[in-house]
């Protein structure tokens, strides 16, 4: 918050002069990367003061919503109750890092990647509806490794035991919001919940975890350890989630993901919409299948409510 507070002081301030008729590349990308500590402060001192207002509101904003604790809560029947909030302002602080960090590296020739494909807030988040990804192999192959290395898990480390739930065609009612719904139209809005969390990690995820991390690592140490070095962080991220599984087995779920997801990033040479397109298009999957038993721990997104027979 000190942090947030001293920058948005410094935006009232004049921004910083260039040295006269040049920039040095290699000084704007370290200047872009810190915005990945501060929103908006690497475009601030870049010169984008602009940037760096939307920058830094597009975090805080969501930020202070999601630490008051307002609805929706994306699993409202778990403990943990998390704000949607929260996760809109962790997509937003990822992907206004990685918009920073590309326009710097697009100056810097690559910045170490010679094939970086630009991309638009607007073009990030429309990319899993975008007629590039939809049609292109490599990102429906990509969801269908993710459902079956899932499974196998599922397999290999299977869950705890828990009580039997009744599937949702099951329904004896659903209400939503003070409406009541029959099963197919509550199903659609299950699903549509489903869709709008997975945007959220879709494009949060993808840009920090492959646009960011694994980009920064392949210039410095090569693909092969910017895949395992990536997906190990993401699958340290994932453990303690909502899910109702291992330690071991989250980690080791979103790890497998992460190595699929960065292989796809490299393969389709650095363009972090094809990892965004497939990260949503497998969660939607995923929330989809989970939605048949609602009634399961985490399985009513956004404070959904269903009676069954």
């Amino acid at each position: 918050m000190i942090a947030a507070l001293a920058v948005a002081a410094a935006l009232a301030g004049p921004p910083p002069e260039p040295l006269p008729g040049y920039v040095d590349p290699q000084q704007e990308l370290r200047r872009a990367s810190l915005s990945l500590l501060v929103p908006g402060l690497g475009q601030y001192l870049n010169g984008d003061r602009l940037g760096a207002a939307l920058a830094l509101g597009s975090v805080a904003a969501p930020l202070t919503l999601g630490l008051a604790g307002a609805p929706p809560q994306i699993f409202a029947d778990t403990p943990s109750k998390v704000s949607l909030f929260l996760l809109t302002a962790q997509e937003a602080w990822s992907v206004q890092a990685y918009l920073a960090l590309q326009r710097a590296r697009v100056d810097a020739h690559g910045g170490g990647m010679p094939d970086l494909v630009p991309h638009s807030l607007g073009g990030l988040l429309a990319a899993p509806f975008a007629p590039a990804q939809l049609l292109d192999w490599r990102v429906w192959a990509t969801v269908a490794t993710l459902i079956v290395a899932d499974q196998l898990l599922t397999l290999l480390f299977p869950d705890p035991p828990m009580p039997d739930a009744p599937y949702f065609y099951e329904l004896g009612a659903a209400r939503a919001y003070g409406h009541s719904l029959g099963p197919n139209a509550a199903y659609a809005l299950q699903l549509g919940a489903g869709a709008l969390v997975s945007l959220h990690a879709g494009v949060g995820e993808e840009t920090l975890f492959r646009g960011i991390a694994q980009d920064e690592l392949e210039g410095a140490f090569g693909p092969a350890v910017a895949v395992l070095g990536s997906a190990a962080v993401f699958g340290a991220a994932h453990v303690g989630g909502v899910n109702q599984t291992s330690a071991a087995r989250q980690f080791g779920a979103a790890a497998l993901a992460g190595v699929a997801l960065g292989l796809l990033h490299i393969g389709a040479g650095h363009d972090v919409a094809k990892g965004i397109a497939a990260h949503f298009w497998y969660d939607v999957f995923a929330f989809g299948v989970d939605g048949l038993t609602p009634t399961r721990a985490g399985g009513n997104l956004l404070g959904l409510k269903y009676a069954f027979k």
